[in-house]
């Protein structure tokens, strides 16, 4: 299956967004119009009021949260936001308010540029802009963070069981106990297996096949007929051969795809 182009997923991305400024823009003009009926009015107040709000939610967006929030910097990402908000009132949403929309399209004119009740009224109406949008930023990083810790935690569990479990061989009327994080690799001959451990060989009945089967949920590979590997002992690995303790294993052609995307992975 082909991976979308990144011309597609920007495309998209871009969409998305429009998208989310038209849908604003409709909202605040429909509420406010349904209390004066004058749409076209509360229409321009959005539409003027946006530079202000995209600078706020883009400069978050882009710089605040990669570069604070993503590296658990909350206080100072909470500080610079009130800071970005500071300046998108008074540097842009207090002179457009002041100079163009206020006596154009709303009837009061203010008389005090840092009026602090006007300036406060003004940084929350910028604010709503941003509270999706950042709403949506703080789910998916709370979403990603859990799902890291569940995956931590289902690699840990593995890992304990790895450690403890074992496999019995069959040799002769005995029955001999190996654990499975002693285990290097396995080397089928013919109708006995060869199991390398880390202290010394061991010469076993059994099918490689019905190994495999066996250890497909643990830490081994087949990367060849003949041989089942450990991957937390491989040292090394390319196209052609897996290199165990100083030792290369090969790749068959059979197995080449799907152990190159594991070991890779």
């Amino acid at each position: 299956q082909k991976m979308p182009s990144k011309k597609v997923i920007d495309k998209s991305l871009l969409y998305y967004h429009i998208s989310y400024w038209i849908l604003f823009v409709g909202l605040f003009t429909f509420i406010w119009g349904t209390y004066d009926n004058d749409y076209f009015r509360n229409f321009m107040v959005q539409v003027l009021s946006l530079p202000s709000r995209l600078v706020l939610v883009y400069i978050t967006i882009l710089f605040l949260f990669p570069l604070l929030f993503n590296k658990g910097k909350i206080f100072l990402f909470a500080v610079w936001y009130i800071l970005v908000l500071i300046g998108c009132t008074v540097l842009i949403q207090r002179p457009m308010m002041m100079y163009y929309i206020e006596g154009r399209y709303l009837s009061f004119d203010s008389t005090e540029f840092f009026n602090l009740i006007e300036l406060t009224n003004t940084m929350l109406d910028i604010n709503v802009a941003a509270i999706i949008p950042i709403g949506g930023k703080i789910a998916g990083y709370w979403i990603k963070s859990k799902k890291k810790l569940n995956e931590l935690q289902v690699i840990n569990q593995k890992l304990s069981n790895y450690q403890n479990q074992f496999i019995l061989f069959k040799k002769g009327s005995s029955k001999h106990k190996l654990f499975l994080k002693d285990i290097q690799y396995i080397e089928s001959l013919r109708n006995h297996i060869l199991v390398a451990t880390l202290e010394k060989k061991h010469d076993f009945y059994g099918s490689i096949t019905n190994l495999e089967s066996v250890l497909k949920d643990q830490p081994f590979l087949r990367i060849h007929r003949s041989f089942i590997v450990n991957t937390n002992y491989i040292e090394s690995f390319n196209t052609t051969n897996v290199t165990i303790d100083g030792h290369d294993f090969p790749i068959g052609r059979k197995y080449k795809e799907n152990v190159l995307k594991k070991l890779r992975s």
